[in-house]
C-alpha cells in the first residue's frame, strides 16, 4: 500500500457524514489531514443508520488525533455553498484538498422506480440529480476559488492534477 503523508493539510469533504464521503474523510485523517465534515444537516447520517450525526463523524476524526469540525449546508443553494467555504476558511484558514462527494440518485422527490431503469423517472427527480451531483460541485469549486482569490488567499486552495 502506498503511504501518503498529509500532515498539515486541510481537507473539505462534502457529503462526508455517511457513505463514501465518510470513508474518504476517515482515510484522509488517517493520512494526517485535518478534515472538515459536511452534510446537508446534522442528522443526515442517522437517517441512513451510518453514523449518529455529522458532528459524531468529526469526533471520530478528532479521536484519530486530527482537527475536525462539522458544517451543514445545502449545496444546491449557491448561497449556502459560499457560506460553507467561508466557514471552513474561518475555522481552518485554508483548504488544501477539496473532495466534492455530495450528491444523490433517483427517487429524491418521489419513490425510486422499480425497476430503476430510468424510464419512469419524474422530471423533478432528473432536475434533483443534476442539482445534487453537478451543480453542487460547480458551486463549491466556484466559491472555493473566488473567495480565496478575493480574500487574497490565492494560495489557500491548491489545485493539484
Amino acid at each position: 500500500m502506498i503511504e501518503i503523508d498529509l500532515r498539515g493539510k486541510i481537507a473539505l469533504v462534502t457529503g462526508s457524514s455517511r457513505g463514501l464521503g465518510r470513508q474518504y474523510a476517515l482515510h484522509l485523517a488517517r493520512a494526517g489531514a485535518d478534515v472538515i465534515i459536511h452534510d446537508v444537516n446534522e442528522s443526515a447520517a442517522a437517517e441512513f443508520g451510518e453514523a449518529p450525526s455529522g458532528p459524531a463523524v468529526a469526533e471520530e476524526i478528532r479521536v484519530l488525533g486530527r482537527r475536525s469540525t462539522f458544517i451543514s449546508a445545502d449545496l444546491t443553494d449557491p448561497v449556502q455553498a459560499e457560506q460553507l467555504v467561508r466557514r471552513a476558511l474561518g475555522v481552518f484558514g485554508h483548504i488544501d484538498i477539496l473532495v466534492n462527494n455530495a450528491g444523490g440518485d433517483m427517487g429524491a422527490r418521489t419513490p425510486r422506480p422499480d425497476p430503476n431503469d430510468a424510464l419512469d423517472i419524474d422530471p423533478g427527480d432528473i432536475r434533483s440529480v443534476i442539482d445534487r451531483n453537478l451543480l453542487t460541485t460547480i458551486y463549491t469549486c466556484k466559491y472555493g476559488v473566488s473567495i480565496c482569490a478575493s480574500d487574497d488567499l490565492a494560495g489557500s486552495l491548491t489545485w493539484d492534477q
